[in-house]
């Protein structure tokens, strides 16, 4: 197998998520020296983590924007239930309200988790999207 074609595989499999362990064995059994096909999984191995971290990233700020919006929601149907009018709307609000709380909490979580251990995720890239 040629050598661009090899490492563009190599990148693939491991860009799909499949154990490092699996991609070194492909490398070596293809003609490259242990030390390149370590190199090259390091390098594709920090490619993908940067991805994983931007994902982090933009869940990050979903779920905060997801937890304000819904506390902003909620703060404005709780000062209207003590101006004196509790209506069906407000209490309708207030319950989907919580959704999107829970949401931007799952979204904020999950986003912290891929920012600090982005080697947590195992994966396909396509997936975390």
């Amino acid at each position: 197998m040629q050598r661009d074609a090899l490492v563009t595989e190599a990148r693939a499999k491991i860009i799909w998520g499949e154990p490092l362990s699996s991609v070194r064995y492909f490398l070596i059994s293809n003609g490259m020296s242990e030390d390149d096909a370590n190199a090259t999984i390091r390098q594709f191995m920090e490619e993908r983590e940067s991805e994983i971290r931007k994902n982090g990233i933009r869940d990050i700020i979903i779920g905060v924007v997801c937890i304000i919006s819904s506390a902003v929601m909620f703060y404005g149907l709780f000062l209207h239930r003590f101006s004196g009018s509790l209506v069906a709307s407000n209490i309708e609000g207030a319950a989907g309200s919580v959704p999107i709380a829970l949401f931007g909490i799952w979204k904020l979580v999950r986003g912290v988790i891929f920012l600090v251990r982005p080697q947590s995720d195992t994966k396909s890239l396509a997936e975390t999207e």
